[in-house]
């Protein structure tokens, strides 16, 4: 795991999931700068003011959008206080100049200073800024350059249920949303009603405006327990984006940067020339939540995984030697299956047919010989491809099993001396055997009808074999004990 998306999971972590109960958004637009003059002149022209300035977001609405003019600085405030005061008659001649009281020129002098001081202030936060924080600021004065106010501001909704899930998706999924700016007009508008133009607009400037702008949610995502975020958000034609996303589908995997969205630089093409862009229209907005999507990581330091994950301890249950022979059996059968599959793999499938059509199971000596010579070549293939290495591998851990757990022997059998250790190799083959012969029989039993026929019939030859050795063995022993 990176260290540094900890602090996300562990949040994720705290609010187990989806998120539960209810936040209240707000949303506060401290204005919109860097105005086109195109919207300058549609607003003072006094033809559509029924067409309100609108901003969107999140499901809320800001209709009162009102045009600020640029304001004017001290110095213009008092020269223009000057000019409209009348100038003072010329003194009388003979007469003496009134002298400026002492307590004006120290009014003068404060004011002087006081403005030094601004001045100075000014400066310094000036050199602090980068190329962009210098924009912003001389956008954001409002001696320099008009804005739009919103005076119903901050708005709020409360999220819960959808509303919660769509805004953490927001945050965690998308990392972001669209807001839009607009003046569009109403529904009764009727252009052969409005009023005269105050200013000279030209008719193809009295047109809707509608610009759309990504709200980059990226700092609640990466910063869990943060609860507001101010951003400014540039915008763009909603017919640039349009045009956009077109332009992306037919250039998807070419690997052309068509749009970045970062506030120092949008790149578009030359047909998708955009006054709003090239005049770097943008919102500065505040947004808070009154309580987090993603909560504050824990302030206990980062636990360890096996105390993240508990496991119960499990009581020890000791393995019985019936449960071991049934392991044993089931390792048989799981073999006996992968061998079959295996011949059949090497000799085509021959399903149990042939002898299904005969009347007997009875095979000619021919068969007989041709059917030996397949299984002969079958295992050579089988050993020397290591598929046998496998399967042994595989049975004797079973074996060892055996070895300690039913015939009790847990320490190596090398010492032992040698009628000791064959007489227990004897048992242990013997009961290997069985067991071999019990799972076959099983095995057979359910699966004959898919088994290849020589399986099929070297089983019953076996065990037809096996049936005449026992009837013999019977004889001989009636023969001799019951004379």
């Amino acid at each position: 795991m990176v260290l540094d998306n900890w602090p996300i999971l562990a949040s994720y972590f705290e609010r187990e999931g989806a998120p539960i109960g209810e936040t209240e958004l707000a949303t506060q637009i401290l204005g919109i700068y860097s105005l086109p003059e195109e919207w300058q002149r549609l607003d003072s022209s006094g033809v559509v003011d029924n067409w309100p300035w609108t901003v969107k977001f999140s499901d809320l609405s800001f209709s009162d959008g009102k045009l600020i003019p640029k304001e004017l600085s001290e110095d213009e405030k008092k020269e223009a206080e000057s000019k409209s005061k009348k100038k003072p008659e010329p003194p009388k001649k003979g007469a003496k100049p009134e002298e400026t009281s002492k307590e004006e020129l120290d009014r003068q002098e404060r004011e002087r200073l006081e403005k030094e001081e601004r001045e100075r202030k000014y400066q310094e936060e000036w050199n602090a800024l980068d190329e962009k924080g210098r924009f912003h600021k001389k956008k954001e004065t409002p001696t320099e350059e008009p804005w739009f106010s919103f005076a119903n501001n901050p708005l709020s909704i409360l999220k819960s249920g959808d509303k919660l899930v769509d805004l953490e998706d927001e945050i965690n999924g998308n990392k972001g949303t669209f807001i839009e700016f607009t003046k569009l007009a109403p529904a009764d508008d009727d252009p052969k009603k409005r009023p005269k133009a105050k200013t000279n607009i030209s008719p193809d400037e009295i047109k809707p405006i509608h610009c759309v702008g990504w709200v980059d949610y990226n700092d609640f995502h990466v910063n869990p327990g943060l609860k507001e975020i101010s951003l400014r958000v540039p915008f763009m034609l909603k017919e640039t984006y349009e045009k956009k996303l077109q332009l992306d589908g037919e250039r998807k995997g070419t690997g052309t940067a068509l749009l970045d969205n970062s506030e120092s630089q949008i790149v578009l093409p030359d047909e998708l020339s955009d006054y709003v862009l090239a005049k770097k229209t943008y919102a500065y907005i505040k947004i808070s939540l009154s309580a987090p999507i993603n909560p504050p990581t824990p302030e206990n330091p980062l636990p360890d995984p096996h105390d993240m994950i508990k496991r119960e301890n499990k009581t020890f249950k000791q393995i019985t030697p019936d449960e071991i022979a049934s392991d044993f059996r089931k390792q048989l059968k799981i073999a006996i299956e992968a061998i079959a599959k295996e011949y059949v793999n090497f000799m085509g499938d021959a399903k149990n047919n042939l002898i299904k059509k005969e009347k007997t199971n009875v095979l000619s000596n021919i068969r007989k010989e041709e059917r030996d010579s397949n299984i002969t070549k079958f295992l050579y293939h089988f050993n020397i491809s290591g598929k046998a290495e496998l399967l042994k591998e595989k049975l004797k851990r079973y074996l060892v099993r055996i070895v300690r757990e039913i015939y009790k022997k847990r320490t190596n059998i090398i010492g032992v001396f040698k009628d000791q250790r064959d007489q227990f190799y004897s048992q242990l083959f013997a009961y290997a055997t069985d067991e071999v012969k019990l799972a076959m029989d099983e095995y057979v039993f359910l699966k004959k009808d898919e088994l290849h026929e020589h399986i099929i019939s070297s089983y019953d030859q076996s065990r037809k074999e096996v049936m005449q050795y026992a009837i013999k063995l019977y004889k001989e022993v009636k023969k001799n004990f019951f004379i």
